[in-house]
């Protein structure tokens, strides 16, 4: 009885063994795979140093939700021309229309305010357009001390992960809007002289009004992050904000977008190369993303 029961018990344990043996079988050829296609794309790269170069990357935006990658625009564009120019040069014009559920709810009116919103860059300058649907534009009144009771658009910037510097961009009127660099809180700006640096302009138009910015990639600083901001004001006389909206696909996740200099022509070499349940990346020497491909999640019905 003794020798039976002990020949039953090391059959749950031969099972075991052979478990843990094809487990190890299996994570060797996972391992020998992944070594496999490190060495394929480090051959495939060999001798393509031109592709790191800073001045090749393209700057991306991300948000939580999805990734905007701005319109690598062939020529730069000036910040007088005619806003039909601006739109034309972009690829991607993204609509932002609400905060979330309530854009279903009876109390929601996008005629108030809703933004369609578009990124490109163009070698050291990134170019932003937003074209605001505003039944009430309120321009900056110059009496007062705070800058924060009129329509405007903020820009924050978190530079190597830890600085975070905040720019207020308001309109007295039609044309060049004055930029100036805010305390957080956005009520007083770190001095009373406005910047040169980012250079925007304000145009009115029917039912609401364009905004074009141009942003030097400098400022954005290497692994820097960015989110953009609209803010309404609809009473001239109270001159309280009523609505915003960010740039943010996820307006109740107050985190900001990663800036990342991408690579087109790194991404295309990539795009052939297919390993399941892996995602590929490549960093260039300063630890900056220059391409990735990550292997689609399966929809489950």
């Amino acid at each position: 009885m003794l020798l039976l029961v002990l020949s039953l018990l090391a059959i749950p344990w031969m099972g075991y063994k052979s478990v843990r043996e094809m487990e190890n079988f299996l994570l060797e050829g996972q391992q020998q795979a992944l070594e496999l296609t490190s060495e394929g794309i480090a051959s495939l790269l060999s001798n393509r140093e031109a592709l790191f170069d800073p001045d090749v990357g393209v700057v991306e935006v991300l948000g939580q939700s999805f990734e905007v990658l701005p319109t690598k625009l062939t020529n730069s564009l000036s910040i007088d021309a005619n806003v039909t120019d601006w739109e034309s040069s972009f690829q991607d014009i993204r609509e932002y229309t609400g905060t979330g559920f309530f854009e279903c709810t009876p109390e929601y009116r996008p005629h108030s305010l809703s933004v369609r919103h578009a990124l490109g860059t163009h070698e050291s300058f990134v170019y932003a357009l937003f074209q605001v649907t505003d039944n009430n534009v309120v321009f900056r009144d110059p009496e007062l001390v705070s800058l924060a009771n009129s329509d405007q658009l903020r820009v924050t910037i978190q530079a190597f992960g830890i600085e975070l510097r905040r720019y207020l961009l308001v309109a007295r009127e039609e044309g060049r809007m004055s930029v100036y660099s805010m305390k957080t809180g956005w009520r007083e700006p770190e001095t009373g002289e406005a910047l040169k640096e980012i250079t925007a302009v304000f145009e009115p138009a029917d039912g609401g009004y364009f905004i074009k910015a141009r942003i030097p990639k400098a400022i954005m600083g290497q692994r820097a992050r960015i989110k953009f901001e609209i803010v309404d004001v609809d009473d001239p006389v109270a001159r309280e904000i009523t609505g915003r909206i960010s740039t943010d696909p996820d307006p109740f996740v107050h985190n900001l977008g990663r800036v990342r200099l991408m690579t087109p022509a790194l991404a295309k070499l990539l795009e052939p190369i297919y390993l399941s349940e892996a995602n590929i990346r490549i960093w260039d020497k300063d630890f900056r993303l220059r391409a990735e491909r990550t292997t689609p999640t399966p929809r489950r019905t």
